[in-house]
């Protein structure tokens, strides 16, 4: 309490047409015994189908093929650039060592101080 000053009810009428606080997501905050706030809506995803015809086009050219694989152990999605002719993996996204390292993250580790002792 600040010396001197007596606490006391907030009077509504000072708020009253101040405009609603905001998170810093844009999103309207929640007030106490108000209504829910409304999300502000997401911004539209832009068209890509374009992008994918140039790349369709890029890959039938430079005859190499992508493919798509989930390593589990590691929660990642993996893209292959593969030459269709040979089978050879040309490219790897994310590379090796990335995947190893995500891996080590996912493993459960030992607690890091024993409770026990």
């Amino acid at each position: 309490m600040i010396a001197g000053v007596q606490p006391g009810p907030v009077r509504e009428s000072a708020f009253q047409g101040a405009p609603p606080a905001r998170a810093p997501s844009g999103n309207p905050v929640p007030v106490p015994g108000g209504e829910p706030p409304v999300a502000a809506s997401a911004p539209p995803l832009p068209d890509l189908s374009r992008a994918a015809e140039v790349l369709d086009r890029w890959l039938a050219d430079s005859q190499r093929s992508l493919q798509f694989r989930r390593d589990a152990e590691a929660g990642r999605t993996v893209i292959l650039v593969v030459d269709p002719n040979t089978g050879e993996i040309l490219r790897q996204i994310p590379p090796r060592e990335r995947l190893a390292l995500a891996r080590s993250f996912a493993a459960p580790r030992p607690p890091v101080i024993d409770l026990r002792a």
